[in-house]
């Protein structure tokens, strides 16, 4: 879970540590950059409400499925300013991420990258 300004930014999840390892570094520097870009000031984190409300919106997004590219399912999410995607592989999510859109313009440019 990253936050940026005491709101949840996003979300990642993977099926082990080892497929957590090999992208980790990317995925700090990225939020971090969002987070400079954000000029936002230290702030408490969103706390267990905000984190419970943002898992909830992942569980009730709109999920469609597409062939990846390689192995697996490549699914698409979309909800209440909400986008994200996972990679199922054999049945089990390899990596799912989900992020947190404030601005509907901000949901639509997303949905018409995941369409």
């Amino acid at each position: 879970m990253f936050a940026i300004g005491g709101q949840v930014a996003g979300f990642e999840l993977f099926d082990k540590a080892e497929t957590l390892s090999k992208t980790l570094e990317k995925l700090v520097g990225s939020f971090a950059l969002d987070a400079l870009e954000a000029a936002a000031e230290r702030s408490e984190g969103p706390g267990e409400p905000g984190i419970t409300a943002f898992l909830a919106r992942i569980t009730k997004a709109h999920v469609t499925a597409h062939p990846a590219v390689d192995l697996g399912t490549d699914l698409r999410l979309s909800g209440d300013h909400l986008v994200g995607g996972a990679l199922v592989v054999d049945g089990r999510v390899v990596h799912l991420s989900a992020f947190n859109l404030e601005e509907p313009e901000e949901q639509e440019d997303f949905k018409e990258l995941i369409a």
